[in-house]
């Protein structure tokens, strides 16, 4: 049968491990919140990097359109022009403006621009879809660890029950022990006192007896030292 300085070094052990267990769940989310951080941080470069190539697109979009406005305006002075001056001779538009040219090329650039745009969402999107499986991640950690301290409580509660109830039990031995000894302890002074008591009457009645004893053999000799004794012996 296990003591109680065992019963406590068990009890001790089961709270070290779960403590250990603790402290490992609690690294595991300070890593994840670390992580998290760090793609926080990154997301938000991304963001900055996204909102100014958006608006370097945005105000080279606007320089082409400015651009575009201008050669229409352009050719439409062009065409007036030629129509007021009508001994002119006309030129073809596209060899003196090459205006289709501008067309085709901010047509490019429109269509570059969407690419470019595509593969900026494209890379958001990723960013948003990771930066959310790292958030389920952190939610089954940060779960994990509550249900780890869950089961911590409930098993350090169910020690310090169980330990309540062991050291209760085991004062209730000692009680009922000490009570026994008690009164076993009452019993053997009670007898020990009778046997005093006995011993000191018998010391009395030796005492008498002696003194009796002595009485008569002071008696004694003073009848064998009398004179009449000695007379008698002489004759």
């Amino acid at each position: 049968m296990l003591n109680i300085s065992d019963k406590q070094g068990i009890l001790q052990l089961r709270v070290e491990e779960m403590s250990k267990e603790l402290r490992c769940g609690m690294e595991i989310r300070r890593k994840n919140e670390t992580k998290i951080l760090k793609l926080r941080k990154k997301i938000l470069l991304y963001k900055n990097e996204l909102d100014c190539t958006l608006q370097k697109l945005e105000a080279e979009k606007q320089r082409y359109a400015v651009k575009v406005a201008e050669v229409k305006h352009t050719k439409d002075e062009h065409v007036q022009t030629s129509n007021a001056h009508g001994n002119l001779k006309m030129m073809p538009v596209k060899s003196l403006l090459n205006f289709d040219d501008v067309d085709v090329q901010t047509a490019s650039h429109d269509r570059f621009t969407m690419d470019l745009i595509e593969i900026v969402f494209g890379l958001h999107e990723q960013l948003a879809k990771c930066h959310s499986e790292r958030k389920k991640q952190n939610n089954k950690h940060e779960h994990f660890v509550a249900e780890l301290q869950k089961t911590f409580g409930f098993r350090l509660e169910a020690l310090q029950r169980r330990h309540e109830a062991e050291m209760e039990e085991f004062r209730d031995k000692i009680e009922k022990a000490a009570a026994s000894t008690t009164v076993k302890l009452h019993t053997q002074s009670k007898q020990l006192m009778t046997e005093l008591m006995k011993a000191d009457r018998d010391k009395e009645e030796a005492n008498r007896t002696i003194r009796k004893l002595q009485h008569q053999l002071d008696l004694l000799t003073s009848w064998l030292n009398s004179p009449q004794i000695n007379n008698d012996t002489v004759c």
